[in-house]
C-alpha cells in the first residue's frame, strides 16, 4: 500500500516543476528570466488535484532558484517542525500558565511579570499583539473583564401600533452606473407595518432625521424609536428629547432588537433590491428611488401575509389596532423640534465664528450675543432679526472687497418743540419780523 503522505509530497513536487517548466519555456522564447516570472505569475494554474490556483512572484523565485540548485529534488517539501509562536518557550509557558488561574490578567501585565521574573530579559522586544494572537490560537481569555449575564436583554416585542418604532439603513446600488445608495427605513414594531422610507447616498443624521419627520407628520409620535444606524445621534436625540419620546441606541450587544430589521432586509434584498445594480431601467436619482422603495412597502410589503403576524397582513394588523394614533398638535411644533440652537458673539466686521468658518450676520448687531439656530435636516443657520428668523451665508471674502455695507439708519423720534436759547431769545428781541401772522406788515409806529 502507498503511502498517502509520500503521495501527497509528489504530487506537490510534480506541481511545483509544472509551473517551473512554464518559466523555463518562456526563457528558452527569449524572454528574460524576471519578465517570465511575473508573466507565469499572472496566470491561472490547475493542480494534479484539478484545483486552480495562482502563485506570487516571490514563490515563483523561490521555486526557480531550488530548481536550478538540486533539479526536481530542490521542488521536493521539507519537513520542517512546526512552532506556535516565536515567542520564547519559557514565556509561552507562563502566559498558558497565568491565563488558566487568572484569565482576568492583561497582556502588559504578562510581559512585566516575565520581565520581573528573568524569564524575558529587560530590553529584549515583545509585541503584545503577537502575545494576544497566541492567546487567540489557544483559546485563552482575552478580556479583561468577562462579560455579565445582566448585560444580556430578552427578546423582546411591542404589543400596540406605534409604541416602538424600529430605523435601520440598507445600503445598494442602482442604476447603470452602479451607483451607491442608502434607504433608511422606519419600521412598526408590533405590526410589521413599514412607515416610510428615505433614501440618499450615504447614512447620516439629516437623511434619518428627514425620514423620521416624514413618519412623525404621516402616523403620528411614536412610544420609543429604536435605531441601529452608524453616524453621529446626537441630532436625534435632541428631536425625540423635544417631541417626548424615548431613543434607544442599537449596539453589538443588544441583538435582540435587530431580528425583525435583519429580516426585513433580507426581505427588501429578494423582492426588491435585486434587480437594481447595472439596471439601465432605474434611475438613481434619490427622489426617484425613494418613490419605488415606498411604492414596494405600501403597495406590496405592507399587505402581504406575514408568517410572524398569524399570517395576517402588516396593514391590517395595523389598521386595526385600536391604540389611537398620536398626531403632533400642528406642524409648526413638529418643524421646531427638529431646529437646535447656540449662542455666539458677533464681532466688530459683523460676522460670527461657526465651525473655523465666518458667517455674515445682518447689519445693525455688532457686539451683540446672539441665538444661532440650526436646521437639523437642511443645515441652515438663521438668527433673529427684526422678529423674523433670517438665512446667514458664510461670508464671501471676494464680495466683500469690491462692495461696501453700510448699516441702516436709524429713525429717530423728532422732538415736539424745538430747543430755544438765549441768542435765539436776542435776536428775535432785536431784529422782529416785518410781516405778522397774517402776512401784514408791522406798523413802523
Amino acid at each position: 500500500m502507498t503511502d498517502t503522505k509520500e503521495t501527497n509530497d509528489e504530487d506537490a513536487t510534480l506541481t511545483r516543476y509544472l509551473v517551473v517548466s512554464q518559466v523555463r519555456a518562456l526563457i528558452e522564447a527569449n524572454h528574460d528570466k524576471t519578465a517570465a516570472i511575473k508573466i507565469v505569475a499572472g496566470r491561472i494554474h490547475l493542480g494534479r488535484d484539478n484545483r486552480s490556483r495562482r502563485y506570487s512572484e516571490r514563490t515563483l523565485w523561490r521555486w526557480f532558484a531550488d530548481w536550478q540548485a538540486l533539479g526536481i529534488q530542490g521542488l521536493a517539501q521539507t519537513n520542517r517542525q512546526p512552532r506556535d509562536s516565536c515567542l520564547p518557550l519559557k514565556f509561552l509557558a507562563l502566559v498558558e500558565e497565568h491565563k488558566e488561574m487568572h484569565p482576568e490578567i492583561s497582556i502588559p501585565e504578562l510581559i512585566r511579570v516575565a520581565r520581573a521574573s528573568g524569564i524575558i530579559g529587560e530590553k529584549e522586544p515583545i509585541d503584545r499583539t503577537t502575545v494576544w494572537r497566541y492567546c487567540r490560537r489557544k483559546n485563552l481569555s482575552t478580556l479583561r473583564r468577562q462579560s455579565s449575564k445582566r448585560d444580556r436583554q430578552r427578546p423582546w416585542r411591542y404589543p400596540r401600533r406605534m409604541q416602538c418604532v424600529l430605523a435601520d439603513g440598507k445600503h445598494f446600488r442602482a442604476g447603470s452606473t452602479r451607483a451607491k445608495r442608502v434607504t433608511i427605513i422606519y419600521l412598526d414594531n408590533a405590526t410589521r407595518f413599514i412607515l416610510g422610507a428615505v433614501v440618499g447616498t450615504a447614512e447620516s443624521a439629516a437623511l434619518a432625521l428627514r425620514g423620521l419627520r416624514k413618519v412623525i407628520l404621516r402616523w403620528g409620535l411614536m412610544s420609543c424609536l429604536y435605531v441601529d444606524l452608524g453616524f453621529d445621534n446626537n441630532d436625534m436625540a435632541r428631536a425625540a428629547a423635544a417631541l417626548d419620546f424615548a431613543f434607544i441606541l442599537g449596539t453589538k450587544a443588544y441583538p435582540e432588537g435587530r431580528g425583525a430589521l435583519e429580516r426585513l432586509n433580507r426581505t427588501i434584498d429578494e423582492q426588491l433590491l435585486c434587480g437594481w445594480p447595472s439596471n439601465p431601467a432605474i434611475d438613481p436619482e434619490l427622489l426617484a428611488l425613494e418613490r419605488r422603495v415606498e411604492h414596494w412597502a405600501h403597495e406590496q410589503y405592507n399587505h402581504t401575509p406575514h408568517e410572524g403576524l398569524g399570517m395576517d397582513t402588516p396593514a391590517d394588523r395595523f389598521h386595526r389596532d385600536s391604540r389611537a394614533l398620536r398626531i403632533p398638535p400642528s406642524q409648526t411644533i413638529v418643524d421646531e423640534a427638529f431646529v437646535t440652537s447656540f449662542t455666539r458673539k458677533v464681532t466688530n466686521h459683523n460676522c460670527v465664528s461657526i465651525g473655523a468658518v465666518w458667517w455674515e450676520i445682518p447689519l445693525g448687531h455688532r457686539g451683540e450675543t446672539m441665538n444661532i439656530f440650526r436646521n437639523m435636516i437642511s443645515g441652515q443657520l438663521s438668527v433673529l432679526h427684526k422678529g423674523l428668523r433670517t438665512s446667514i451665508k458664510p461670508t464671501d471674502l471676494t464680495r466683500n472687497a469690491f462692495e461696501r455695507a453700510k448699516a441702516p439708519k436709524t429713525n429717530k423720534p423728532s422732538a415736539s418743540k424745538p430747543h430755544t436759547t438765549a441768542a435765539d431769545i436776542a435776536w428775535d428781541r432785536d431784529n422782529p419780523p416785518l410781516v405778522d401772522d397774517d402776512g401784514n406788515y408791522y406798523d413802523a409806529d
